[in-house]
């Protein structure tokens, strides 16, 4: 349960940063090498912030360089740009019958406290805009962590997770 303290710091902190004019959020071409790199170097830093076992960086560092190499047409992404540099992203892959699937989501930890809830607003946003009602959000990947930031936003479904093997 949250505190309505935490909500109002969070709301305050979240409109705090959408008036810095250092501040940037636009759509991104992850596609772009250079789009690319800066989305790694956003994860090693957040890898390295958040005390994440080497196990467990090295394989979000592949799944996310797999995303990378094979996005297609129905990504969208938002970046966050801090004086130029960019210090957050979201990768959503937009899907049929107004549903939407977050793959990847990080910002560095040190820019702002409310970081990803901005991001997740805005994302919200944008994806209403393209007629997404639902998000499946990212897997958790048996990340601890990962799986608390995800029911913190009270989700109204659990989709059963399958894996699908040869005999």
């Amino acid at each position: 349960m949250l505190s309505l303290h935490f909500i109002y710091r969070i709301i305050k902190f979240i409109n705090k940063l959408k008036n810095s004019p250092d501040l940037v959020i636009r759509p991104i071409d992850i596609s772009d090498p250079e789009i690319s790199n800066k989305i790694l170097e956003v994860s090693l830093n957040w890898e390295r912030q958040s005390g994440m076992n080497e196990n467990d960086a090295s394989y979000l560092c592949k799944a996310l360089e797999r995303a990378l190499k094979y996005s297609h047409k129905n990504t969208f992404s938002l970046g966050v740009f801090m004086r130029d540099k960019l210090v957050g992203y979201s990768i959503n892959e937009i899907l049929n019958n107004g549903y939407a699937l977050g793959n990847f989501q990080q910002a560095d930890l040190q820019s702002s406290e409310a970081l990803y809830s901005l991001l997740m607003q805005e994302v919200a946003v944008h994806l209403d805009e393209r007629g997404c009602n639902h998000l499946n959000l990212e897997q958790d990947l048996g990340i601890i962590g990962l799986r608390n930031w995800k029911m913190s936003y009270g989700p109204t479904v659990l989709l059963k997770k399958y894996v699908v093997s040869f005999k």
